[in-house]
């Protein structure tokens, strides 16, 4: 699929400052999180630390997010600026989703994976469910199966 410059720039324009999460900014806010959830989003944007959020730091912090951005301090955001700051927040969701795989699969809590802990679970049970013609191989077809709505994947043939 090919878009033309315009949608790449809209579609990069509402990434950026869609994004929750965006507030490692360099002024220094708390929370460099980038979770979706309630809390994580009052603990972005709570400026004050009073665990509530007013419409001014709303704005304040969407401000702070624009010119974190708009690195040129030009007052717009180029598809480059743009894009330079949609991959500062995938490192950020990167390296929390890091920390939450190795906190919640590091059995022996040595703070790294080994091979046994990195395992898939329920992949027995997963691969069964796939292989429909039980031939032991996934093909295309099967595999397509990952792209339907979930429908209790794990329900067939345990």
């Amino acid at each position: 699929m090919t878009f033309s410059h315009k949608t790449r720039f809209a579609l990069l324009f509402a990434s950026a400052l869609s994004v929750a999460g965006t507030a490692a900014v360099a002024d220094g806010h708390r929370g460099a999180r980038s979770g979706l959830d309630a809390r994580a989003q009052i603990e972005l944007l709570d400026l004050n630390g009073d665990g509530t959020l007013t419409r001014a730091e709303i704005d304040e912090a969407q401000a702070a997010r624009f010119a974190a951005a708009d690195t040129d301090g030009d007052g717009v955001l180029s598809p480059a600026e743009i894009e330079a700051r949609v991959l500062v927040e995938a490192e950020l969701r990167s390296a929390q989703l890091a920390e939450r795989m190795l906190a919640r699969m590091d059995d022996n809590e040595d703070g790294v994976l080994s091979a046994e802990e990195s395992q898939m679970p329920n992949i027995d049970r997963m691969f069964r469910f796939l292989d429909e013609d039980e031939d032991g191989v996934l093909s295309a077809e099967e595999l397509a199966r990952l792209d339907e709505p979930r429908r209790g994947w794990f329900g067939r043939r345990s």
